[in-house]
């Protein structure tokens, strides 16, 4: 099953909720794809999808279990072992990713943790966990909230290790802006040849680091892409990284 077409039963199981819940053939079988497809879709998914797929599974739980059906419990808590182990993998890369990218970026953009006593990167990823009105006709609200609450780090866990690329990534694209302002001011001053003076050995430096800067975007915007996150999540990360970079340039030029 494509994210497409993932995203089409979702759509219809959203709309058409009590319709799917009466007929339990349907429901074994939505379940077996929905759970397959969420780990790995979890990162696209927005709140109100969360919320419903959430109340959707913890609505299946209870079906079970007043049918006795043993094999869709055992999937049940199956899933939820699998999103559990999802998230320690999850949470062991990102420390990773956060190790690497701590070497790589200035001291500007990070904060002291307290908690740790250490210096850390503080990332704007907050992500909501209220749940809403969907569970008020649902018995076991504190399943509700601990299955949305696993969505919830699952997502937030993904946008934090984005954003680690996203500090590094922005900060050596704006270097490059830079790089080729100067570039092309200095080959200007040099009437694009060469002269023979410390100019050309600048000119050539800049270049190099600019070729350099440039791998590294490309590395890391790949890495970037295989998290596929909503387009609200990376805006938001973007304006708050473009908020830190305008306080970095002004405390440097002062």
């Amino acid at each position: 099953m494509s994210l497409n077409e993932f995203l089409i039963i979702l759509n219809d199981l959203i709309y058409n909720q009590p319709i799917y819940l009466q007929n339990k053939l349907n429901n074994n079988i939505l379940f077996n794809e929905l759970t397959k497809k969420l780990l790995i879709s979890v990162s696209f998914l927005n709140r109100n999808e969360l919320y419903h797929i959430s109340y959707f599974l913890v609505k299946l739980k209870q079906l079970f279990m007043n049918d006795n059906y043993l094999i869709g419990l055992s999937k049940y808590n199956l899933f939820l072992e699998e999103l559990n182990s999802y998230i320690i993998i999850l949470n062991n890369r990102m420390t990773k990713i956060k190790k690497d990218i701590l070497k790589k970026i200035s001291h500007y953009f990070t904060r002291f943790n307290y908690i740790n006593s250490e210096y850390d990167i503080i990332p704007f990823c907050y992500v909501e966990r209220t749940i809403s009105g969907i569970n008020q006709n649902l018995n076991d609200e504190a399943e509700l909230i601990g299955v949305n609450n696993l969505f919830y780090e699952c997502k937030s866990i993904l946008r934090k290790s984005y954003y680690y690329y996203l500090l590094y990534v922005d900060d050596l694209t704006i270097q490059n802006q830079y790089l080729k302002s100067q570039i092309i001011k200095m080959e200007l001053a040099r009437n694009c040849k060469i002269s023979g003076t410390v100019l050309d050995y600048i000119i050539n430096f800049y270049f190099d680091c600019y070729i350099n800067n440039q791998k590294e975007i490309n590395k890391y915007v790949k890495l970037m892409n295989e998290f596929r996150l909503d387009k609200s999540s990376i805006e938001l990360m973007k304006v708050d990284f473009f908020e830190k970079y305008k306080d970095y340039v002004k405390l440097k030029m002062n």
